[in-house]
């Protein structure tokens, strides 16, 4: 089980890449809009796939629907309209996979120390410094 804690840690380390998502898809739905482009639809078996036959808990079934209404249609809009745009979806679904991968171990473990959590969470830091990196330019 997470204890409040890390739940609270995982809020923090998360919270700067689900704002940038949120950012991005703004951008995105204002690029499609003024290039008359219509929004991907919902992949609705996504979440099924990832979630490895239902062997999920109920937390990570929430997540990987999460990802598949929110973060696969970002990535397939980015994906359409190429360029910088794509790499942006690229770091979005390996920062979301990190991020799926953490967790699901936590969702099996018992609560790491508040030590270890800035290390497990160090492959979501390093997908946020390269999607701010990729924005700045």
């Amino acid at each position: 089980r997470l204890g409040s804690r890390t739940l609270e840690t995982m809020a923090q380390a998360t919270g700067p890449l689900t704002e940038l998502l949120a950012q991005f898809q703004a951008r995105i739905s204002a690029l499609e809009s003024q290039l008359g482009v219509a929004p991907p639809a919902n992949a609705g078996a996504g979440a099924a796939a990832a979630a490895g036959g239902g062997a999920c808990n109920a937390a990570m079934q929430a997540y990987n629907e999460y990802v598949t209404t929110y973060v696969q249609p970002f990535v397939a809009a980015c994906n359409t309209l190429g360029g910088p745009a794509s790499q942006l979806g690229d770091i979005a679904t390996r920062a979301f996979a990190e991020q799926g991968a953490f967790l699901q171990m936590a969702s099996q473990s018992k609560n790491p120390g508040q030590g270890n959590v800035p290390a497990l969470l160090s492959g979501v830091q390093a997908c946020l410094r390269e999607a701010s990196e990729a924005v700045s330019r």
